[in-house]
């Protein structure tokens, strides 16, 4: 069946087995008439009592997306929002569309809203205990006084009660609020003998009739014998705990898939009515039925629940292996980022559709970096990974957000879509769309978010680089001094070419341009040694030389006149290693020498451009001679990284290249500034660090994915490398 439309479906989370037959029975009818099922989920449902934070709101961010998406109808769970301020934001969301919406499980005026089928199921359920099992006593408890479900459910206990002749006093209801304290308390009236003991109680929701179910057994009263007890709604509460609970199975699925057809009334006119799905009572110890030669309900919910999550774990395993956070977070282009991104795609289980969205404002101004996005989404969104079962196909083009995915916009079947947002450091990037062929392929749990964070966090370290280099381009095109150096830039340089081509020809001199670079076969790397050279060369040059710095290691003096640049490459080379110290080896310097004597300005600048790239060519292949080794230690040296839960051995990675054993201890120090087993050592204590961080692995199984079998030595060794106890790390990094 071709699409016709889009049904938005908004849940806080996706976790307890009730959220899963919700999703099914919505999936089931709205794949029926046609329609896509677009659930947008903040995966965490956070409870009043609790302060949200930036990151809190981030996630909760999705939700922001119904007011520019292109939507026929929309699905509000809004008795599943545990959170007041959040539902508050919903609804004012909801009242600035004109998309019909449909309120489940409370009234919120002037939406329509719509309760499950209940009393007719705990009609059936008394029934069973008066036709089964004989009983003639009966209470109920049901939840809030003059609350929609706590009388309708109040309401089926005493139709069957009439129908069977059974009197019906109104002591014989409590109400409380579907939780565990009434029950608890009504128990222990039974048990002291203030409440008459009645042959059966039947509860309106698991966790009541199995707080009273353990209460009565505490007191020293039997379930089911003295007592038979019943609950509803089909909860992992009713089978997780003992004893099993008899209880009403279907509730959700029947619920959800009633939803949509009441929806699809409000879309198109056309009469909806109710779904067939219908609640079944499931029997178990609680009411004393023998289930041994039927389907029990350990049968229809724990064993797939708990296969599920076998598979899970080792799914997890991948996690742990991907090097996820590594991976993305030295990316330095978009495009590395997508595609590291789309090689860790595999690491999310069960998706069959996965698409990252950006929002067009993602990189923040390098003017004002402050200025980032802090909630809502852009009116266009940068498809920046589209993948297919499997296959990436193109992407890294806009859209129209009201698409929410430009495969949404060309013709298909029906679609399951679960949208979450991508968020970091309190600024919203955009959203992660994964498609699925059924709920159960949904695992959206702390796996999945960990996974997420892993991924927008490389694209926040993406966004600062982005931005540094914005700013460093901004700041050269204001002045013309480099500003660790003091010297001129590049574009300086250009200032004072003129002047100084002037002044060589008034004194009918040619001027020169000593260019200078190094390649380094020491532990002086980088910006250290180059701010050791500039030194050398300003206290060298002479007076109305010019002294400029044109890259990272790479300089340029000009001269009005003529040098002995074999004298003068002495004095820097001596004053270089005076800077270093005498015990220090000092890089190689490469230099190149220019006379700046052509016709035009135009023809000294390009020969100046040309100049300095043989020189940097000359350098690299300066480096690549003097390294013997150096693509094979470095090519070791991320093996190391990448596992280094590995038994690396000295003798095996000197086998390994082919040389000594001591001649590759001292040529991976000379190269890396640390031996080959501290680095194997700070590479297990990195792994360490983001186990702990970003799962809930017990420390020793820690341990065991960083390459230590004793627990006792791990514990020993971090605590010396990092200075704390693992416990200690994984707490203050959570906090």
């Amino acid at each position: 069946m071709q699409c016709i439309g889009r049904i938005g479906v908004l849940v806080p989370e996706i976790t307890d087995p009730l959220d899963y037959e919700l999703l099914h029975g919505i999936q089931a009818q709205a794949f029926s008439l046609g329609y896509d099922v677009i659930v947008f989920s903040g995966i965490y449902n956070s409870q009043t009592e609790m302060q949200r934070d930036d990151y809190i709101k981030g996630l909760e961010n999705i939700y922001n997306l119904i007011g520019k998406a292109r939507l026929d109808g929309i699905l509000y769970a809004s008795d599943r929002f545990h959170h007041e301020m959040t539902s508050r934001q919903i609804e004012q969301l909801l009242m600035q569309t004109d998309v019909p919406c449909l309120v489940l499980g409370e009234d919120c005026p002037p939406f329509q809203n719509l309760y499950p089928r209940q009393q007719e199921s705990i009609y059936r359920m008394t029934k069973h205990l008066i036709d089964v099992h004989g009983c003639k006593r009966l209470y109920c408890i049901t939840g809030f006084p003059n609350h929609h479900s706590s009388e309708e459910r109040a309401a089926g206990f005493r139709q069957a009660m009439h129908e069977a002749g059974l009197p019906v006093q109104p002591s014989d209801i409590f109400y409380g609020h579907f939780w565990k304290d009434i029950p608890a308390q009504i128990a222990q009236q039974i048990a002291d003998g203030t409440l008459e003991t009645p042959d059966g109680i039947v509860c309106t929701s698991d966790p009541m009739a199995l707080a009273l179910a353990q209460s009565l057994i505490r007191n020293g009263i039997r379930v089911p014998e003295d007592v038979r007890i019943t609950g509803y709604d089909g909860s992992w509460d009713s089978w997780l705990e003992s004893p099993h609970i008899t209880t009403v199975c279907g509730r959700d699925r029947q619920y959800g898939a009633d939803a949509v057809c009441q929806l699809y009334e409000m879309m198109t006119g056309q009469y909806g009515g109710y779904s067939d799905y219908v609640q079944t009572v499931q029997s178990s110890e609680s009411c004393g039925c023998n289930t041994a030669g039927g389907q029990s309900i350990d049968a229809l919910m724990l064993e797939p629940y708990f296969r599920t999550h076998i598979l899970h774990a080792v799914e997890k395993k991948k996690y742990i292996t991907a090097n996820l956070i590594d991976r993305l977070k030295d990316c330095d282009t978009l495009k590395r980022w997508t595609i590291e991104t789309d090689h860790v795609g595999y690491v999310l289980p069960g998706w069959k559709q996965l698409d990252i969205c950006l929002c067009d404002d993602w990189c923040a101004n390098g003017s004002h970096p402050e200025q980032v996005r802090q909630t809502g989404f852009s009116d266009q969104m940068l498809l920046a990974l589209s993948k297919r079962y499997g296959e990436n196909e193109h992407a890294n083009y806009l859209f129209p957000t009201a698409d929410l995915l430009p495969s949404l916009c060309v013709p298909h079947e029906p679609k399951l879509l679960l949208l979450t947002s991508l968020h970091a450091h309190g600024q919203i990037f955009g959203y992660l769309a994964t498609a699925y062929d059924t709920v159960d392929g949904i695992q959206a749990d702390e796996f999945f978010i960990n996974w997420c964070d892993a991924v927008v966090s490389g694209l926040y370290n993406l966004q600062q680089r982005i931005v540094t280099e914005q700013m460093k381009a901004q700041i050269a095109l204001l002045t013309v001094h480099d500003p660790e150096t003091g010297f001129y830039n590049q574009r300086g340089l250009a200032e004072q070419l003129p002047e100084m081509l002037r002044t060589a020809h008034r004194h009918q001199t040619v001027a020169q341009l000593l260019l200078v670079t190094y390649h380094e076969v020491s532990r002086y790397m980088g910006y250290e040694a180059a701010l050791l050279l500039a030194s050398s060369l300003r206290h060298t040059a002479p007076e109305h030389a010019v002294c400029s710095r044109l890259g990272d290691t790479l300089f340029a003096v000009m001269y009005p006149q003529p040098v002995d640049t074999d004298a003068l490459l002495e004095q820097i080379e001596q004053r270089f290693q005076k800077l270093l110290g005498a015990n220090a080896s000092a890089p190689k310097l490469i230099t190149s020498l220019l006379p700046l004597q052509f016709d035009t300005l135009g023809e000294t600048e390009r020969s100046i451009e040309e100049a300095t790239e043989a020189l940097v060519q000359k350098a690299a292949s300066a480096a690549e001679g003097y390294f013997d080794y150096k693509s094979i230690l470095t090519k070791l040296r991320r093996e190391i990284m990448a596992a280094p839960q590995r038994e690396w051995s000295i003798p095996e990675m000197a086998q390994s290249i082919g040389i000594s054993r001591t001649h590759l201890q001292r040529l991976y120090k000379q190269h890396f500034s640390v031996s080959c087993i501290d680095d194997v050592i700070n590479a297990r204590m990195n792994r360490a660090k983001q186990l702990l961080t970003y799962t809930d692995l017990r420390i020793q199984e820690i341990a065991l994915q960083c390459g230590y079998h004793n627990e006792s030595h791990f514990m020993r060794q971090f605590k010396e490398r990092v200075g704390m106890t693992a416990v200690q790390y994984r707490n203050q990094s959570k906090k």
